[in-house]
């Protein structure tokens, strides 16, 4: 009867969760809702403006658009303008005169809409081809810097709780996964030698040392070895619930959400100790992208003040 009422519960062996537990783990849930509607929507945003980069590539020789007058024109305009305002967000985080123009994250989702959507009208401006000199250096500065922003989008969502979210450490890294490891009890009771299994994988991950070559080589151990564990231990899993399911008709009646919870703990288990194990190096590459994409934009500036003096007086 115990064991029925645990089963139910869903967390054999575990103790009634405190009202401090429950609210964190609801929060905890939300924001995992909210970085899968955000990429969602980073997804849908990606492929839907490869679709219509295509539709305009394959268009381009219809010339619909023309760079020097009309629709065309004004795209160029407005994709400058767009270009031009991505200066607003840094202003944003680092001037306390904008301090409380809004919440930064609106202003992040801003710069990076702006920051994609820039760099596409341009290239329908230019209808998919090069012109003057001065215009292929504004093209490819253009692009050059939205493919740094999206190289740096990615750094950043691995060192924030989420695209939007706050930004990681360590230490809060390191409880997460302190609290995952504890709340076992489901793998332990149905696979007890798995929890030796999972030790052995995050031992040499859990005191990484603060070098560079050792964040290289711990990043890519650990994105081998906790892929590889969890497609080694999805069936073992499988297995053993399927086993005690035939041994016990409260088992078997609990046998799909068991194996669902089991499954649902290991993924965010390895998926926490991953992100643990790579932090410092994404945290480096991070600090090293920023080096270098404020002088790519500075240059954009440039460029395309160049372009447009050249445009207008010749």
């Amino acid at each position: 009867m115990a064991n029925s009422v645990a089963l139910k519960t869903g967390a054999v062996g575990s103790s009634i969760p405190s009202g401090a537990e429950r609210k964190k783990a609801s929060g905890q849930r939300a924001g995992r809702k909210e970085n899968k509607l955000s990429k969602l929507a980073a997804y849908t945003s990606f492929f839907g403006t490869l679709g219509i980069l295509y539709v305009g590539w394959l268009t381009r020789d219809y010339q619909y658009f023309v760079a020097e007058f009309g629709v065309g024109y004004w795209l160029g305009i407005l994709g400058a303008s767009l270009m031009a305002l991505l200066l607003l967000y840094p202003l944003r985080k680092r001037n306390r005169y904008f301090r409380n123009l809004g919440p930064v994250r609106i202003w992040f989702r801003t710069h990076m809409i702006f920051g994609v959507l820039g760099p596409v009208l341009i290239l329908f401006h230019c209808n998919f081809s090069l012109g003057s000199f001065n215009s292929r250096v504004a093209l490819f500065c253009t692009l050059t810097v939205a493919i740094s922003g999206l190289i740096g989008r990615y750094i950043y969502s691995r060192i924030h709780y989420g695209l939007y979210g706050s930004r990681a450490s360590l230490d809060s890294l390191r409880e997460d996964f302190g609290e995952l490891a504890e709340n076992q009890s489901i793998v332990s009771r149905f696979v007890p030698s798995l929890v030796d299994d999972l030790a052995r994988v995050e031992a040499p991950l859990l005191h990484p040392r603060p070098t560079l070559g050792n964040a290289i080589w711990t990043a890519l151990y650990a994105g081998v070895a906790t892929h590889w564990c969890h497609l080694r231990t999805y069936f073992r899993i499988n297995r053993a619930i399927r086993e005690a399911a035939a041994a016990s008709d409260v088992i078997a009646s609990e046998q799909k959400r068991l194996t669902q919870n089991s499954h649902k703990y290991l993924a965010l288990r390895l998926k926490t100790l991953r992100k643990f194990a790579q932090f410092r190096l994404f945290e480096r590459l991070f600090s090293l992208w920023h080096i270098v994409h404020y002088p790519l934009f500075i240059v954009l500036v440039v460029a395309a003040i160049i372009h447009v003096i050249a445009v207008h007086m010749y």
